[in-house]
């Protein structure tokens, strides 16, 4: 947040305000999927996708890239645009996260419904 307020920013290297609302977005609603799974399984497993691993990667790269932006630009005259595609990939990453999570959520808890189906019917039922 501190890197996207013009403010606070660093000049010339300032965090897109879109690619901070998609990195948010994403931890908020990964937040909101554990708990309605939860609420609707009383039980969660949590299982990390690599698209996440991905997203965590690029933000840490992301933040270091602007940090030494102001010192890198005179050894690499094309950093600010370096930057700025590192951000954007930065973003893209985490809105396909997003629905890497949203899609196995939707499966666990289809899978789990489907057990549940199974398990309640009773021995003697033939359906």
């Amino acid at each position: 947040m501190i890197l996207c307020s013009p403010q606070t920013a660093i000049e010339g290297f300032q965090l897109p305000l879109t690619v901070v609302v998609l990195i948010i977005g994403k931890d908020i609603l990964l937040l909101l999927g554990f708990i309605v799974t939860f609420l609707l399984t009383s039980q969660v497993h949590i299982r990390p996708a690599w698209a996440g691993k991905v997203s965590t990667f690029l933000q840490i790269i992301m933040v270091f890239s602007i940090l030494i932006g102001p010192e890198t630009v005179h050894w690499v005259t094309t950093w600010p645009t370096i930057t700025a595609a590192i951000c954007w990939a930065t973003g893209f990453c985490a809105m396909m996260a997003t629905f890497v999570y949203i899609y196995c959520g939707i499966r666990y808890i289809e899978a789990f419904g489907s057990t549940e189906k199974i398990i309640s019917r009773p021995l003697d039922s033939k359906k």
